[in-house]
């Protein structure tokens, strides 16, 4: 009896099975530096540059009586007497210690730069276009002209302790010396357009310059040397301490001109722009050189001393004031209701800060005392799909008086509209507090800080915010299956009892391949598992033969 080999041809019939390794797990989005703060949108709060949010000091006004675009200068005589040079009609007005103001004298010329008042009360003011200095006694006397040369702008003035004016120029770039009985002389010609900034600190005179950004040392001879030539355009601004360290403000874009009108917003036409930035160095009595702080706003347009570790720094064109340390650390104060802040001055008699503006000309006066309530909405959160919303926590001080709460909303576009949901009801447990807004894609929070003492601020120092996406089930998108390589397997001996070796035999197996994709929203690891069987096809038939 013979019988036909029945041969197995082996079918793949697979199901695949796919899971998540783990579950969805929860998310937690924390902020605690600078610039994730910064990213969301403030009111009436500082940030520092350690990741502090406390609230803003506060900016009131102290004088707005005037048409003009720009005050430049500020200056104060000995009766506490505050002077203001504007543009661009070139006026000189008189604020009394009493807040009364009146016009003191108007000049011919477009802008009055700058303002030096000596030790017998006599005001001096520096001029453009035509680079005049009057000498004005006092209010009902006509001003002398002691300085007209061939420069067009008369940019800054300071006294040495000997009563001689030092006057820095432009367009020539030169430093005129003025002697007390008026004998003038040029101290220093430069190779620059324009000395910007005058500086008399430890019995030399120091100068900042526009175009290469030079800083120069110059001795009563005239000796000069170079101190620094900066990576910016111009040195915009020279203040000194009592430890004998400098600091310069450099910039690598111009502010604004005189006889300039306000500015309108460039072009979006897509093209480069120069990228604006503004830096403070620090020049030590060594002579060692180091840049301390990079300005968030393009513009540095004045910096006084506060402490002798402490700068108060005016920029534009957004009209923020910052204070800033040896060290570098940061923090915004607040903001004036105009756009460049272009002169800085502590007053001597009434202890206050004045800041003169430009678009629009005004004075304002930094106060030592604290908003009582301000803002902080933070960038809304992405979770990437539909997500449940845990607990909000936060760490903070709070002194006696000060309060911080916080609210949420929700939605599902990029930039919250009216269909996201309601700010929440305030949330007031620190160590974490349920979050109530409906689930969603997107997220945001709003602190709010408050204080009952001028004197005192809370400080907010970090948020967390906990978030688990809602479970998605993976989805294939495609499963391939095809015939791999032939693959070859060895002959073995034969079991009919012959003892000689059989030939090898080569019977060419099938290899089959089994590929697929998944996609899983949220991103979780998956785990696949392959169900298989063998199928048997019988090939031919069974015979039988008596």
């Amino acid at each position: 009896m013979t019988f036909r080999r029945i041969l197995g041809i082996i079918a793949i019939s697979s199901i695949i099975c796919v899971g998540p390794a783990s579950a969805v797990t929860t998310s937690i989005w924390e902020q605690h530096r600078q610039k994730d703060f910064e990213a969301g949108t403030s009111k009436d709060v500082s940030i520092t540059s350690r990741g502090k949010v406390i609230l803003a000091s506060k900016v009131d006004n102290f004088f707005e009586e005037t048409e003009e675009i720009y005050i430049w200068c500020l200056a104060e005589d000995s009766k506490g007497n505050i002077y203001a040079g504007t543009g661009n009609q070139g006026k000189i007005y008189q604020i009394t210690p009493d807040g009364q103001s009146s016009l003191f004298y108007d000049s011919p010329e477009v802008s009055i730069l700058s303002l030096a008042v000596d030790a017998n009360d006599t005001l001096y003011a520096g001029t453009a276009p035509d680079g005049l200095i009057y000498k004005i006694s006092d209010k009902a006397t006509p001003p002398k002209t002691i300085l007209s040369a061939e420069d067009k702008y008369v940019w800054a003035m300071t006294f040495d302790d000997a009563g001689n004016l030092y006057a820095a120029t432009g367009t020539d770039g030169k430093i005129y010396k003025i002697t007390p009985d008026e004998k003038m002389s040029v101290l220093f010609d430069s190779e620059e357009g324009n000395i910007m900034c005058l500086l008399y600190h430890q019995n030399a005179l120091y100068a900042g310059s526009e175009g290469k950004g030079i800083i120069y040392r110059i001795t009563d001879d005239g000796a000069t040397s170079v101190i620094r030539q900066t990576a910016e355009k111009e040195v915009h601004v020279l203040v000194g301490d009592t430890q004998g360290n400098i600091y310069a403000a450099a910039i690598t874009s111009a502010p604004p001109k005189p006889g300039s009108r306000p500015s309108s917003p460039p072009p979006s036409n897509g093209g480069s722009t120069e990228e604006k930035k503004s830096h403070i160095y620090q020049i030590r009595p060594d002579g060692i050189v180091s840049k301390i702080w990079t300005s968030p706003e393009p513009l540095i347009l004045s910096m006084v001393l506060d402490t002798d570790n402490q700068l108060l720094v005016g920029t534009g064109d957004k009209g923020k004031i910052y204070r800033v340390n040896a060290n570098g650390d940061s923090a915004s104060l607040g903001k004036c209701d105009a756009n460049q802040i272009l002169a800085m001055h502590h007053a001597a008699e009434a202890k206050k800060l004045f800041l003169a503006t430009g678009n629009s000309a005004k004075i304002f006066e930094l106060k030592t005392e604290y908003i009582t309530e301000g803002t902080l909405e933070s960038k809304p959160r992405n979770t990437k799909g539909i997500s449940r919303w845990g607990k909000l926590s936060w760490e903070a001080e709070l002194p006696e008086g000060t309060s911080i709460v916080f609210a949420t909303r929700s939605g599902n576009t990029e930039k919250s509209d009216s269909t996201w949901s309601d700010w929440s009801e305030e949330l007031t447990t620190s160590e974490g507090s349920q979050i109530t807004s409906p689930s969603a894609q997107y997220i945001q929070w709003r602190v709010t800080l408050t204080t009952s003492d001028p004197a005192a601020t809370p400080v907010l120092k970090k948020v967390s915010l906990a978030s688990a996406q809602s479970n998605i089930e993976p989805r294939f998108t495609s499963i391939e299956v095809g015939k791999g390589k032939g693959a070859k397997k060895g002959g073995g001996s034969s079991s009919s009892g012959d003892s000689k070796p059989q030939k090898s035999s080569e019977t060419p197996s099938k290899q089959w391949t089994v590929q697929w994709k998944v996609t899983d929203a949220n991103k979780d690891t998956l785990q696949f598992t392959i169900y298989y069987k063998a199928v048997m096809k019988r090939i031919g038939s069974f015979s039988k033969k008596n």
